[in-house]
């Protein structure tokens, strides 16, 4: 997702994205979850992946995206 979309993200996808971060912060990952929400906000299709790296990558990815959308948030 570019930069001037992050205004449009669904509340939703904010809230499954934040699931995600906060089951990682325990070392734990629902493969599934992870991947899902992966893709969908990254707009990739992705299989799913059991290396722990390869977990780990994809939430830091997605952190980086939370990161990205609350400074645009607080940005407007």
């Amino acid at each position: 997702m570019s930069k001037t979309d992050y205004f449009k993200v669904s509340p939703r996808l904010v809230e499954r994205v934040n699931g995600v971060i906060e089951e990682s912060k325990q070392h734990r990952y629902s493969v599934s979850r992870v991947y899902a929400a992966y893709n969908e906000v990254f707009g990739k299709q992705e299989r799913p992946q059991t290396c722990s790296s390869c977990l780990r990558n994809r939430v830091r990815e997605l952190v980086r995206w939370q990161e990205a959308i609350v400074n645009d948030w607080q940005q407007r």
